[in-house]
C-alpha cells in the first residue's frame, strides 16, 4: 500500500499529486480531504535509509518508550514510594503532575521545533528528563518528588510530541504505514509496562531505581539521535533549516499554552481536593474548578480571535480545527481511549496489592494480559486500514466496543468480593485488545481527517488529549476510589487507623485481622465504582463517534498520477492542486 507522503516544510504541507478519499466529492461542507498519496520526492528534503534511518527509528523508539513509560512505572511502586516518604492520599499526584506538564507543552513543543530545529527540541527534551530524573531518585519528600516530576513531564512531552512530529517526515511514502505501526505498538505497550517494571524494581530493589535507569538510556537516545541526523534535519541543505530570529520567536502561541497548562491544573487540583474528602461546595474545590471552566472558555476565545485577526502567532489550537467536527472526533477518541488505559493501569494494580495482598511484583504481572494482547489488537488495526482499506469510522468504532465491553466485563460481581476470578484476566486482555485496536486506528487516521497544512498540529492535539484524558481519568478514578473507600470506612476504624491508611496502604497489615478484612472490603468496593466510571468512559467514546459520521466513509486509497483513480463507484478522484484551487475559488 502507498501511504500519505508529509515530506513538505513544516507547516507549508501543500499537495503536489492527488487525494486519496473515496468518494471525496459526496462528503458534506465541513469534511475537507487531507489524506494525500505523494509520488516521487522532494529534492528539498532530506531521506534517510539503511543505518541512520535504523539508528533515529531506534533513538525515537527508546525515547518515546522512556517518555510513556515514566506515566505509568510509578503506580505499583505508588505504596512503597508513599512508605518512605508519606502522604500516601497524594500519592496520585507523582503520577499527575506528570502528565499535566506533559500535556501543557505537547504542542507548544512542536511549534518550537519548526524555530530551533528538530534534532535540537527532542536533545532538549531528553536533557531535561534526565536531570529532572535525577532529581526525583534524589527527592526528600513527597513534595520535591512531585515537583520534580512536573519537570520531567516537561522533558517527556517534548519526547512524545517530537516522535509523531519526525515520523511522517523520516521515512518514505511506502513505509509510512510500517513505521506508524511500530511507533503506535510502542506507544500502547510502554504505558502498560509501566506498572510491571515499577512492581519489579520496587520489590527488588529501591524504589529510586525507576528514575536512575532512565539517565543511561535517555544519554543513549542522545548519542544515536546525533548519529542519525544532522542539525538541518529534515532539510536538505542548511540554508533552508529554519533560522532563530526574534520574529521567529513571536509565533510562540505563550499564552494559550499558559490558558491550557493553567486550566488543567486547577481543574485536576478540584478533582484531587474533592478525592480526598473535602466537600464540592467547598472553597479548595469549588474556587480552582470554577476558575479552569473560566480559562477554558478563555482559550476558546483566544483560539477564535486569532483566527479573525492578523496576527505572528501560530494558535496553539487553531480554530478552523477546533470547529471541525472530523477533527473534534478525533481528539476525543484519543482522549477517553486514555482516559481507561492510564486509569485501568494505576488503579488495578493498587487493587491487587490492597485488596489480594499481592506484591508490587505481582501486581504488575497480572496486567499482562492487557500489555500481550494490546500490540496484536494495533497490528490489525493497521493491517485492516492500509491493506484492507476498510473506513478508519468502523475500526474506531469497533475498537471503541470491544475496550468498553472489557471494562464492562471487570463490573460483574462475584460470589466472593475479595476475590478476581481467573474469567477477569480474559476481560483484561479483551480490554488490552480495544486499546491497541483503537489506538493505532486513531494515530493512522489522522491524515484522513486533517488538511495536509494541519497534520503536524493533527498529531500533537492527538497526543495532546490523549495526555490529557490520562490525567483526567486518573484524577477522577483515584476520587472515586477515595470517597466510596471513606465513606465505607466511616465509624468503622479508629482516628489513628485511618490517619494511617492515608499515610500508607502498607499500613494495613499491622491491623488486626477483622479490621484488615474491613478495609479491604471498602477497597474492593472503591474498585468496582472505579471500573464502572471506566465503562462509562468508554461509553463515552463511542457516543463521540457521532461527530465523524458521513454518508461515505473515508477509507485510504491508492492515486495513481495526476488524472485521478477511479473510486468503487466509478468516480473520479481530483487531485488535491485542482480541488485546493477549487476550494479558495
Amino acid at each position: 500500500m502507498e501511504v500519505p507522503k508529509m515530506d513538505a516544510k513544516p507547516g507549508e504541507r501543500d499537495a503536489e499529486n492527488a487525494t486519496v478519499i473515496a468518494d471525496a466529492n459526496a462528503k458534506p461542507p465541513d469534511a475537507k480531504p487531507s489524506q494525500q498519496i505523494l509520488e516521487g520526492s522532494d529534492p528539498e528534503r532530506m531521506t534517510l535509509s539503511g543505518v541512520k534511518l535504523n539508528l533515529l527509528t531506534l533513538s525515537l523508539c527508546l525515547s518515546l518508550f522512556l517518555s510513556l513509560l515514566d506515566s505509568t512505572i510509578v503506580s505499583t511502586a505508588l505504596v512503597k514510594i508513599t512508605s518512605a516518604l508519606g502522604g500516601f492520599e497524594r500519592g496520585s499526584w507523582v503520577v499527575n503532575s506528570y502528565l499535566l506538564t506533559y500535556t501543557g507543552f505537547l504542542i507548544i513543543t512542536a511549534k518550537l521545533s519548526d524555530i530551533f530545529g528538530r534534532r535540537a527540541m527532542v536533545a532538549a527534551g531528553l536533557g531535561i528528563f534526565i536531570v529532572s530524573s535525577i532529581a526525583c531518585a534524589l527527592a526528600r519528600t513527597l513534595t520535591q518528588l512531585i515537583v520534580f516530576r512536573a519537570f520531567q513531564g516537561i522533558g517527556g512531552g517534548a519526547m512524545y510530541t517530537m516522535t509523531f512530529v519526525i515520523l511522517p517526515e523520516m521515512c518514505t511514502p511506502d513505509q509510512y504505514t510500517l513505521y506508524s505501526t511500530i511507533i503506535s505498538c510502542v506507544a500502547t505497550m510502554s504505558s502498560l509496562f509501566g506498572p510491571i517494571f515499577g512492581g519489579l524494581i520496587s520489590q527488588k530493589t529501591d524504589w529510586r531505581w525507576i528514575f536512575w535507569l532512565n539517565v543511561p538510556t535517555g544519554a543513549l537516545c542522545i548519542a544515536l539521535l546525533y548519529l542519525a541526523i544532522p542539525s538541518r534535519f529534515p532539510y536538505a541543505h542548511q540554508s533552508e533549516a529554519p533560522q532563530i530570529s526574534r520574529g521567529a520567536l513571536k509565533k510562540i502561541d505563550s499564552l494559550g499554552a499558559l490558558l491550557m497548562l493553567s486550566a488543567t491544573t486547577l481543574f485536576l487540583t478540584a478533582l484531587e481536593q474533592s478525592g480526598t474528602g473535602t466537600p464540592w461546595t467547598a472553597a479548595l474545590v469549588l474556587a480552582p474548578l470554577l476558575t479552569s471552566v473560566a480559562l477554558y472558555a478563555a482559550l476558546l476565545l483566544w483560539s477564535k480571535a486569532q483566527a479573525t485577526r492578523t496576527t505572528a502567532q501560530e494558535p496553539l489550537l487553531p480554530w478552523h480545527i477546533l470547529t471541525n467536527r472530523f477533527c473534534l472526533g478525533l481528539f476525543a477518541q484519543a482522549f477517553w481511549m486514555a482516559t481507561i488505559m492510564f486509569s485501568l493501569t494505576v488503579a488495578l494494580p493498587q487493587r491487587f496489592q490492597v485488596v489480594d495482598r499481592a506484591s508490587a511484583l505481582s501486581a504488575g504481572y497480572r496486567l499482562l494480559p492487557v500489555t500481550l494482547v494490546d500490540p496484536l489488537g494495533a497490528a490489525l488495526s493497521a493491517y485492516l486500514l492500509s491493506n484492507m482499506r476498510v473506513p478508519a469510522f468502523w475500526l474506531l468504532l469497533v475498537g471503541n466496543a470491544v475496550q468498553t465491553l472489557g471494562v464492562g466485563l471487570l463490573v460483574l460481581p462475584s460470589a466472593n468480593l475479595l476475590a478476581f476470578p481467573a474469567s477477569r484476566y480474559g476481560f483484561e486482555a479483551i480490554v488490552g485488545f480495544g486499546l491497541g485496536f483503537t489506538s493505532a486506528a486513531t494515530v493512522l487516521a489522522t491524515v484522513l481527517y486533517f488538511e495536509p497544512r494541519d497534520i503536524s498540529v493533527g498529531m500533537g492535539g492527538v497526543g495532546q488529549f490523549r495526555s490529557l484524558g490520562g490525567a483526567i481519568g486518573v484524577a477522577v478514578s483515584v476520587n472515586i476510589l477515595n470517597s466510596h473507600t471513606a465513606a465505607g470506612l466511616s465509624g468503622k476504624l479508629t482516628a489513628e487507623q485511618m490517619a494511617a491508611i492515608k499515610g500508607s496502604a502498607e499500613a494495613v497489615g499491622g491491623f488486626p485481622a477483622e479490621v484488615q478484612r474491613v478495609v479491604r472490603e471498602a477497597y474492593a468496593r472503591g474498585w468496582g465504582w472505579q471500573a464502572v466510571a471506566l465503562t462509562g468512559f468508554g461509553g463515552m467514546g463511542v457516543v463521540m463517534l457521532g461527530l465523524m459520521v458521513e454518508r461515505k466513509m473515508r477509507r485510504l486509497e491508492k492515486a495513481k498520477g495526476e488524472g485521478g483513480e477511479k473510486a468503487e463507484g466509478g468516480q473520479e478522484l481530483e487531485g488535491l492542486e485542482g480541488a485546493e484551487e477549487r476550494r479558495q475559488k
